[in-house]
């Protein structure tokens, strides 16, 4: 499945706490020996499936290469235990790389200083391994090792990283970029992800009074096409500011309301099912959705 060293290595017999102790016996041996030493056994009924890959492989394929080589088994089981040797000898070595090429900055961001070993063979092996642990995958990790282009970034579930002319610097995305969209429909009365909020809907009166705090949002309901959708903000984006009939680019808010560094990324909108921007949570309304005098419902919203 291109897994490499490690899927061709197998599964080991001691991986941390867990122990695998009879690995190195065949199916067949383990029977023999519990009936022998009269010894009760349950079996899974899956394993006599052929629909699961591992089963298919066990009594399809497996039985086809003993007829090529009766002692297939054991010559399989002797090839991983090399494989094992040459993979422990490589993580060694790339450890010991590791130690002379990755740096801890501030901000939690690591350095990869890939002067040294660009120019070097095994530079993409290299990579390879160091970048997995970031989630990165093998594309990736080939296009990185291959790119000239310094700023170009690449992202995997949950990491950043940057080339530079003579670095690499990986970085932890921040907890907006790693959210996946929440979906509010008409009748939730609160969500805990990701920010804590209460709805409700009430009949708008008279004497209703337009609350100036920025956690409580009052929008005409009538207006709002469900389900509203909380999601991080993007480029691109834009909304009408609370008292303006001009829209605005967000990114452009952002900078005349002084938005630092880390209040930009973690940024959330409030959008409509048609992608409409009714809130930036917390900071400002969108004026289509505002209430007016023939505003009949109004949906609250308020941060906890």
């Amino acid at each position: 499945r291109g897994s490499g060293l490690k899927g061709l290595s197998s599964i080991k017999a001691k991986s941390g706490h867990i122990v695998r102790p009879l690995l190195f016996a065949e199916r067949q041996e383990i029977i023999d020996y519990a009936s022998k030493e009269k010894i009760d056994y349950r079996e899974d009924s899956s394993n006599a499936s052929t629909k699961y890959t591992r089963n298919f492989i066990r009594h399809k394929i497996i039985p086809l290469f003993e007829n090529l080589n009766p002692s297939f088994l054991s010559s399989a089981i002797r090839s991983t235990q090399h494989l094992n040797e040459v993979l422990s000898f490589m993580e060694d070595t790339i450890k010991a790389l590791e130690q002379n090429t990755v740096n801890k900055l501030k901000d939690d961001i690591i350095k990869v200083n890939i002067k040294s070993i660009k120019d070097s063979p095994h530079y993409a092996l290299f990579l390879h391994y160091l970048l997995e642990k970031y989630g990165f995958n093998g594309t990736q990790t080939h296009d990185i090792s291959t790119t000239t282009t310094s700023g170009k970034q690449f992202t995997s579930a949950h990491y950043r990283l940057i080339v530079n002319r003579d670095a690499l610097l990986i970085s932890k995305k921040t907890k907006k970029e790693i959210l996946t969209p929440t979906r509010i429909s008409a009748n939730d009365q609160q969500t805990d992800s990701p920010i804590a909020l209460k709805f409700r809907k009430i009949k708008k009166t008279d004497d209703f009074k337009i609350p100036t705090n920025n956690n409580i949002a009052t929008l005409d309901f009538d207006k709002l096409s469900f389900p509203l959708i909380i999601r991080p903000w993007q480029h691109g984006d834009y909304f009408y500011p609370l008292g303006m009939n001009k829209r605005k680019k967000i990114s452009n808010f952002f900078i005349d309301e002084k938005y630092a560094l880390s209040e930009k990324e973690n940024a959330l909108l409030l959008t409509t099912n048609d992608n409409q921007v009714v809130w930036i949570i917390g900071k400002r309304l969108d004026n289509r959705y505002k209430i007016t005098s023939g505003t009949k419902h109004i949906f609250e919203i308020s941060i906890q």
